[in-house]
């Protein structure tokens, strides 16, 4: 009976030495084959830098530039009116910009988180279209033709998901 005990914590010690050596070894392949790729891509492929035409389509505004920051006052703006609150208290971040949609994130000062958000700017002005945290309904965003990169899918009124 004794070598039955003997003969199990020796296969148990096989068992976990064996897994050791596996798993050291697999990091050594990660970590040398790592640091083989990232000298060799690094120093020797040749990237050409893009330029803005490439970036973004000629028919579609990049986000970012002196533009933004006059639509990031006007969204904030409109989230006041719409929930009731100054200004100073709506935080804005653009995260996408085809104009004239945009999407991005929304918070209000004192809320332990935001939401997202999509607006269409229509004579001017932005009109918060949906918001929130959760599923983005059809019905708010069809009248829009909202590009299907900003919404890929909206929830009917009846519950039915639909991918756009």
């Amino acid at each position: 009976m004794v070598e039955d005990d003997e003969t199990t914590s020796s296969n148990v010690f096989l068992k976990v030495a064996l897994s050791v050596l596996v798993s050291f070894l697999l990091f050594g392949a990660g970590a040398f084959t790592f640091w083989f790729f990232s000298g060799k891509i690094n120093k020797e492929t040749p990237v050409a830098p893009l330029e803005e035409e490439e970036l973004f389509p000629a028919d579609q505004e990049a986000t970012g530039g002196a533009g933004q920051s006059e639509d990031v006052e006007l969204i904030r703006q409109a989230f006041a009116a719409k929930y009731g609150h100054d200004v100073s208290e709506v935080e804005v971040e653009i995260s996408k910009k085809f104009d004239p949609y945009v999407s991005g994130g929304v918070i209000f000062s004192g809320e332990m988180g935001g939401g997202w958000f999509l607006a269409y700017k229509q004579e001017g002005e932005w009109i918060i279209v949906a918001d929130g945290n959760g599923t983005i309904p059809c019905e708010a965003i069809e009248p829009y033709d909202f590009p299907a990169d900003m919404a890929p899918e909206c929830y009917t009124q009846d519950g039915s998901l639909i991918t756009r």
